[in-house]
């Protein structure tokens, strides 16, 4: 769980960073740890443990239900009218909310709400999330996938004994590299995407 804290924190501070890049385009790349500690400890540890738990039920969720102005209209006016209760639990489950913390500085759960607004209200969007929390999935699954036969390839080239532990080492080792280097481009591109919303 430290674990899933400080990637969210990191995705707290780079957001935060590209926030200030939009409205200032001068401001110390400081400020947004100086938030993170002295402001919205308690936001990030919250979202973090919201987008631990439930990323993945949330991305089944919105991959299989419809959604208004989409191939089938009446059945998502239907579903997204009936299904309110999860609607508003999951929308809360949302990595974009850090940068509008940045931008704010309201707690987690009002800012993913409004974030999901956000989305909701622009036309580049279909439902309450961004593209960016599909682009983080679809990333990940396709790099760590290639990273990791190439790199399984290489090792049972090489060595004699390839087991069980060398295997687990190769996928933690190359999804944290990942991770971090997919967190910087998304996290800085979701601050991007939700100062350009909040300004229309």
């Amino acid at each position: 769980m430290h674990v899933i804290f400080l990637i969210y924190s990191d995705n707290f501070c780079v957001s935060g960073n590209a926030v200030d890049w939009y409205w200032t385009r001068n401001s110390s790349c400081y400020q947004p740890y100086q938030r993170l500690v002295c402001k919205n400890w308690g936001s990030v540890v919250g979202g973090s443990f919201l987008n631990a738990f439930f990323e993945v039920p949330t991305l089944l969720i919105e991959l299989l239900a419809c959604h208004p102005n989409t191939c089938c209209s009446k059945m998502g006016t239907v579903c997204y009218n009936t299904c309110n209760i999860f609607t508003c639990f999951f929308e809360l489950v949302r990595t974009d909310a850090y940068s509008y913390i940045n931008l704010t500085g309201i707690p987690f759960c009002d800012a993913a709400r409004q974030c999901g607004r956000l989305c909701d209200r622009s036309k580049q969007f279909v439902g309450y999330f961004s593209a960016m929390k599909h682009y983080r999935l679809a990333t990940h699954i396709s790099i760590v996938s290639f990273v990791f036969f190439w790199g399984f390839w290489i090792l049972d080239y090489r060595t004699l004994n390839f087991d069980l532990w060398k295997i687990a080492v190769l996928i933690i080792t190359i999804y944290s590299t990942v991770t971090w280097f997919v967190g910087i481009h998304i996290d800085s591109a979701e601050g991007l995407q939700t100062s350009y919303l909040a300004e229309l």
